[in-house]
């Protein structure tokens, strides 16, 4: 019984995947790799609901910014990665056991040293975004979706003489400039921030 049912959830989410891949998301994972994050994932316990909306989750955001994704609810892409939320659920563990071979270092919840670090919810809660490449404007994943947010600064080295990340506008003009490392902000509002630029 448990068999059939991680086959017709792997099925359903190979199903999804083809559906959903198009011209702008040919760094997503191929049906064959989401079914098997999706199958590790359902053996960790996530439900087939869990699983369905993280997946389009992770779509829609390859479609958008590009990418490739390497779990479940973890993309890489140049320069930097986004780490799905799943409710109820330890976001960096459900990245951890859909991986399989494919993430050779562990995923963490929390901001990375050396990188720059934005989420979709205050407190440093929801999805993040990891930055760490300078002379890269980074999409800012949230610009005009939600009110606040979060972000740290955790980019080396640390201290005066550590790099300010740059908040812009659509433009490319400085909206606001972060203090060096490490710094941070549990309650940012998002409203006019197009892109990073973290060093």
């Amino acid at each position: 019984m448990r068999q059939r049912l991680l086959t017709a959830v792997a099925a359903l989410v190979t199903l999804f995947a083809v559906l959903m891949s198009g011209p702008g998301s040919a760094s997503a994972a191929t049906p064959g790799a989401a079914a098997g994050f999706a199958t590790r994932a359902q053996a960790a316990g996530l439900s087939t609901a869990q699983i369905q909306s993280t997946q389009r989750q992770v779509q829609a955001f390859l479609k958008r910014y590009g990418g490739k994704q390497v779990a479940l609810n973890f993309v890489t892409f140049r320069g930097g990665s986004m780490l799905f939320a799943v409710p109820g659920r330890e976001a960096s563990a459900v990245a951890n056991a859909s991986a399989g071979t494919r993430v050779a270092a562990v995923v963490s919840s929390t901001c990375p040293v050396t990188a720059f670090c934005a989420w979709g919810s205050a407190d440093y809660a929801g999805s993040r975004a990891a930055f760490y490449a300078c002379g890269i404007d980074y999409a800012n994943p949230w610009p005009g979706y939600i009110i606040t947010g979060s972000w740290k600064n955790d980019q080396t080295p640390q201290g005066p003489s550590g790099p300010r990340v740059k908040f812009l506008y659509s433009d490319k003009s400085v909206i606001a400039t972060t203090p060096h490392p490490w710094a941070g902000n549990t309650e940012y509002n998002w409203d006019g921030v197009y892109y990073f630029k973290v060093c």
